[in-house]
């Protein structure tokens, strides 16, 4: 699989956490099982012998886990019996670290792994109370594999009455089940010679094959059935025990079940060199800090005192007690590792340790941090199996501030942010001000609409108050359509932050010399080399993902920048695309992921899958992303959020419009009555049509997305829900823009979407809502106003774009209630949009202002409709205003 992450895997994940299988898997027989729930094609996937790629490969996993705890039951007897099946937080959290790169990846939770869990339990207990028989009959149908009644198993037990012979073996078959659910085992050789005496040539072969098969790849086995050992008890000794314990996978394989002591199915009886990594006793820590360890052996978390180094070092035995507990010994893989660490220790001592070698390190990553200590000579014999990385106390301290933050008074703006930040934002506050006071860059990737922008003022506020005028100014950098949000949010909350919009037309009054933010945009960057000049005390990304390509001119502009520290703001979940996750990363923290290459070679070596683990632990700390998903959060969130979404007009608009002004005022000057009624609506709705798109109200066909800032801001908000794989509707009172808006999402969510409109028949609106309600379905769905604002349930989706205003509240609120209504389980988050400078700005202030205006615009006047408002008022209310719109320069 290629380190960029094909989109052709087999599955992707659901909001819900479910996986959900593509269309280039469904050729595999297992396919059809998901088709009937996903615990059956789970179970399926288990028992088959082929699957594509590595997102199969885990949710495989998972169903063969729950298969065979449930082999494993002893309480077998009836279809009525106990079926709940155990997992632990740590054996969840085990399949976790494992998720694999894919759409969705972040809804692979704790939560959504217990909730799938239980899925299976449920669908268990369903079918067993259809099944005639019992589980392990039930077993059966699931592939012989896992079933536990006929089949040999093979029993180790310490016998610590014995020095020389320290184990006993015995062979097994279990055959019959008690009433109260006891599996009783017999010999293997009684219950051969009895299956002999009764004629049963089947049950002889059906005992005796798998272990004829597993032979040929298991010398003590071959051994052992050709002097017929295996018919009776053995005492062992620990070389003969180990050779069984090795031997596990391989008889698992052939259906041949083992038990053996609890020591060795926990995997921590294993020496390691233990490495404990920490800052210098009496320094701080920070990203210039230099790191140092010390290595010693140990058995788990228990080191090793030097009598027991020399038992291992000198003894020829491969299994040995230590400490009371049998172990697995390479002696000479333990010496080079040794070896290893006290040159790397020589190293460190010379050179010092960076802080990113350290997190490399602890991360498992040993490509491109184990390389330490190595030679040409020894780099073959190194094996980091054998070692364990820990963090001492002053890092795991540091990193657990960072993977768990918690609201800080450091940290706090107080009275000088004018609103009351939320605890989630009260934490992201906090965990910006950590990283960014020790020099870490910080990725900031909530959820769409759970406040990044505050949180990022409010820690502008918090070092101002800090420092005061001391304190270096900050860029920022954000799409031209986002540079009207950044000054209205930061005048809004953060009046006391001076802020400088340096942007082509659109410059505000600010001084730059005196300003704590300077903003700008990725395109600006591009075009001079002024902001590479200057040393910030910040550099901020806004919409990051901007950077995810990194031989871009923006991107290689964006890293020349220089800076104390840096953050990065996206809603798009970066982490799943490899190479992208590294360009960002090679912004936030520079050599953090090593060089491009390096970084390729890491997560995709050749024959391997993608190790994909170490990398979560080592770029963990530097993410926060909270979910709207996530209980913890929702909880604490209005169950419908409603923010406007800014619109910058491209020059075309705004000259279209401004000729469109004049050509109103002679119009306007020369009518009365009836007529000039009928001018002020037919204007009212060209201006409202030139916001959308120039081509809407010259009716010449030509829909460039380029020409209208709607459409940008459209694909920008439609990107972050298409990565997150939630559903959107679309609401436009323009019938014509229905197929144009559809035409470019699809574009966006790589899927066809739907339309509703007039001409919609009303046999056909039910299939339409009922494609798109579905789990799979449709990714969005386009809505005239008229037509689908009302009367229909689609609490699918959990974002509304009022793509244009329709000016009465009632009407909105009514069109938003599609998604906003029972049987809705998130939070709804709405996005009008509204041109900057416009007429859509104005009508809006004076809706929010209370003015008589909430009920009819353009129809249903009350106190002051509209059309008789005077002449001047009139062109006050339609014309530009200049200072608050500007061109949109870039591409």
């Amino acid at each position: 699989m290629d380190a960029s992450i094909s989109d052709f895997y087999s599955f992707r994940v659901a909001p819900n956490g479910h996986p959900l299988i593509q269309d280039c898997a469904l050729g595999f027989p297992w396919s059809k099982a998901f088709l009937n729930s996903i615990p059956e094609g789970l179970w399926a996937l288990a028992t088959a012998t082929q699957f594509p790629d590595e997102t199969a490969r885990y949710w495989r996993s998972i169903g063969s886990e729950f298969l065979h705890k449930i082999a494993e039951r002893q309480h077998l007897s009836s279809a009525t019996e106990r079926t709940e099946v155990d997992i632990s937080n740590q054996e969840l959290t085990d399949l976790l670290a494992q998720r694999p790169l894919c759409d969705g990846a972040e809804y692979v939770t704790l939560e959504s792994l217990r909730n799938l869990w239980l899925e299976m339990t449920s669908e268990l207990q369903q079918q067993l109370q259809k099944h005639q028989g019992n589980i392990a009959s039930w077993l059966e149908t699931r592939g012989g594999k896992f079933s536990l009644l006929g089949k040999v198993c093979l029993h180790l037990a310490e016998n610590r009455r014995s020095e020389t012979h320290p184990f006993a073996f015995i062979a097994t078959v279990a055959l019959t089940v008690t009433n109260d659910g006891r599996v009783i085992y017999s010999h293997l050789g009684k219950a051969l010679e009895e299956a002999e005496n009764a004629g049963e040539k089947n049950k002889l072969l059906k005992l005796l094959l798998p272990l004829a098969e597993a032979a040929r790849a298991i010398p003590w086995l071959m051994e052992s059935l050709e002097e017929r050992k295996i018919y009776g008890a053995q005492v062992w000794t620990a070389h003969q025990a180990h050779a069984f314990l090795k031997s596990l996978p391989t008889l698992s394989l052939h259906g041949i079940r083992s038990r053996v002591p609890d020591w060795w199915s926990t995997h921590s009886a294993q020496i390691k060199a233990k490495v404990v990594l920490d800052n210098a006793v009496g320094t701080s820590l920070n990203a210039a800090s230099l790191l140092h360890f010390d290595v010693t052996l140990a058995l788990g978390e228990e080191s090793l005192n030097d009598e027991e180094i020399d038992k291992i070092l000198n003894s020829n035995e491969k299994f040995l007690r230590i400490k009371g507990k049998w172990v697995e010994i390479d002696k000479e893989k333990l010496k080079q590792t040794l070896a290893h660490w006290k040159k790397a220790s020589l190293e460190v001592k010379k050179n010092g340790l960076s802080w990113h070698q350290g997190m490399r390190l602890l991360s498992g990553n040993d490509e491109l941090g184990a390389k330490l200590g190595r030679t040409n000579s020894n780099e073959d014999s190194f094996s980091p199996v054998w070692t364990e990385v820990i963090a001492g106390a002053g890092i795991q301290n540091l990193l657990s501030k960072m993977q768990a933050p918690c609201a800080s008074k450091q940290f706090n703006p107080g009275s000088l942010l004018k609103a009351r930040l939320r605890p989630y934002q009260e934490k992201g506050v906090a965990w910006l001000g950590l990283l960014s006071e020790i020099g870490l860059g910080a990725c900031l990737a909530d959820d769409m609409g759970l406040g990044k922008t505050i949180q990022v003022l409010a820690l502008l506020l918090c070092l101002k108050k800090k420092n005061g005028e001391k304190s270096l100014k900050s860029l920022l950098i954000a799409p031209a359509s986002l540079l009207a949000n950044w000054l209205a949010e930061s005048r809004k909350f953060a009046p006391s932050i001076k802020i400088c919009i340096d942007h082509g037309a659109f410059r505000n009054s600010e001084n730059p010399i005196d300003a704590d933010l300077i903003v700008t945009t990725y395109g600006a960057l591009t075009r001079t080399e002024k902001f590479s000049h200057e040393f910030w005390n910040l550099v901020i990304l806004d919409e990051a993902q901007a950077i995810k390509s990194p031989h871009t001119a923006q991107t290689k502009a964006v890293k020349a920048l220089q800076s104390r520290a840096r953050i990065a703001l996206t809603g798009t979940p970066i982490e799943n695309r490899l190479m992208d996750l590294w360009s960002l990363f090679d912004f936030l923290n520079p050599g953090l992921l090593s060089t491009q290459e390096n970084f390729r070679r890491f997560v995709n070596p050749k024959g391997e899958a993608p190790r994909i683990a170490p990398l979560r632990s080592l770029t963990q700390p530097y993410i926060l992303r909270r979910l709207k998903t996530d209980r913890t959060i929702i909880d604490d969130l209005p169950d419908k959020t409603e923010t406007l979404a800014w619109c910058v007009m491209s020059k075309q608009q705004i000259g279209l419009y401004s000729h469109s002004v004049q050509e109103f005022k002679k119009d306007l000057e020369a009518a009365d009555g009836l007529q000039r009624r009928g001018i002020v609506l037919s204007y009212l709705q060209r201006f409202k049509q030139i916001c959308n798109h120039p081509s809407l109200a010259q009716g010449d066909g030509d829909f460039d997305p380029k020409l209208s800032g709607k459409f940008t801001r459209l694909q920008e908000i439609a990107e972050e829900i298409a990565a997150r794989q939630e559903k959107l509707l679309v609401f436009t009172q323009y019938r014509e823009m229905c197929p144009i808006l559809a035409k470019w999402l699809r574009g966006i969510f790589g899927r066809d979407g739907l339309v509703l409109d007039g001409t919609t028949a009303i046999a056909k609106r039910r299939a339409l809502v009922d494609a798109f309600q579905t789990e799979n379905g449709p990714p969005f769905f386009i809505l005239s106003l008229k037509a689908g604002g009302t009367g229909l349930t689609l609490t699918a989706a959990n974002h509304v774009i009022h793509f244009d205003r329709w000016w009465n509240p009632a009407v909105e609120n009514q069109a938003t209630d599609r998604a906003f209504r029972i049987g809705q389980k998130k939070n709804v988050l709405v996005h009008k949009f509204v041109c900057k400078g416009t007429l859509e700005e104005k009508i809006d202030e004076m809706i929010n202002s209370k003015k008589s205006l909430s009920d009819g615009v353009l129809g249903n006047e009350q106190e002051v409709p509209l059309t008789e408002l005077s002449n001047t008022e009139l062109i006050n209310l339609v014309s530009l205003d200049l200072n608050s719109i500007y061109s949109d320069e870039e591409t």
